[in-house]
């Protein structure tokens, strides 16, 4: 059923040695889905080690104890009752290091939480705090940034293919040189860049806007959320940065200093904006249907036998130019 998309693959992976060997000699459309299946292969690993850096992180940081913090668990669970949870996600003693509080857990969410935090904070912000993290479980925070971070790869896949099915289409017999290896690289590394540095910045930050809407409509004060970003943020300054969440998706409460200034000066003057939920499921669905299209379009001419059906359907004023 599928053999038309396993079909070229299982033949470049039987020549794989070959192409290591000597890429130049190889064709272009060889070269191009070469990369396309490097860039699966690190799609995986990155999966794979956001699931063992996860796992590693909650053997080393414990559950809090029922009796630990007084009134703690009481927080707790009038925050997910809040929030509209009814099955709460573990609540794991952070170190006391930068971030002091963070979401982590894609299909199995976890809070994690501080000591130095409960100790400081009085009880209103600390329930902000809760009500911030559990909305992030709520939204399901961690596994978009999860998905998000896979996006960059897929886009490279897309463009891998378009210029792969421009090879296989016009330039049948081109072999792939220095020039062509420049040009791609210089696409992979803006189009990386662009993500990273300008794109999903933004993104984040937006997430976290619409965060601490929600956790003003379940606390109705928005001063109390920007008094635990405030006290939250001068206690975490005096903290060394830990490197725990490196390699997981963790939704810290408090990230760069712009931003949470940002936050703190929106949350003090307020004003609660519309939301339109129509337009953006519809955003939503039309982007998934253009990306799925996008990406089927592509991959059905990588079919086995279709380069001899290709010249036979070029037209002749474009053989000639070769």
């Amino acid at each position: 059923m599928f053999e038309w998309f396993f079909a070229p693959y299982a033949s470049l992976l039987l020549g794989v040695e070959f192409l290591l060997r000597n890429p130049v000699a190889c064709s272009a459309v060889d070269v191009l889905r070469a990369l396309t299946l490097f860039l699966c292969a690190a799609a995986g690993a990155r999966i794979g080690a956001h699931c063992l850096a996860d796992r590693r992180l909650r053997r080393r940081s414990p559950v809090y104890g029922p009796d630990e913090f007084s009134g703690l668990y009481d927080l707790y669970r009038e925050a997910g009752t809040r929030v509209g949870l009814k099955r709460l996600p573990p609540l794991h003693r952070q170190a006391d290091e930068d971030p002091l509080a963070f979401t982590t857990g894609c299909f199995r969410p976890a809070v994690f939480l501080a000591p130095a935090l409960i100790r400081s904070l009085g009880a209103d912000e600390l329930r902000a705090v809760l009500v911030h993290e559990l909305v992030h479980v709520r939204r399901r925070d961690t596994l978009r940034a999860w998905l998000g971070s896979l996006l960059p790869i897929g886009a490279l896949v897309v463009l891998l293919q378009a210029a792969a099915l421009y090879v296989l289409f016009f330039r049948v017999e081109m072999r792939f040189g220095f020039a062509h290896a420049g040009l791609l690289v210089a696409a992979v590394l803006a189009l990386l860049w662009t993500f990273r540095s300008v794109a999903w910045p933004r993104v984040v930050f937006r997430r976290e806007l619409s965060c601490d809407d929600r956790v003003v409509e379940a606390l109705q004060n928005p001063l109390v959320v920007a008094a635990s970003l405030v006290d939250v943020w001068r206690l975490q300054r005096a903290l060394p940065r830990g490197r725990g969440a490196r390699w997981i998706h963790a939704h810290a409460l408090l990230r760069t200093r712009p931003s949470v200034e940002q936050r703190i000066r929106r949350l003090i003057d307020y004003q609660p904006a519309p939301r339109c939920m129509w337009l953006t499921a519809a955003r939503r669905v039309v982007s998934v249907s253009a990306l799925a299209w996008m990406a089927l379009f592509l991959w059905t001419y990588h079919g086995p036998d279709l380069r001899a059906r290709l010249l036979e359907t070029v037209p002749k004023i474009v053989l000639t130019q070769q």
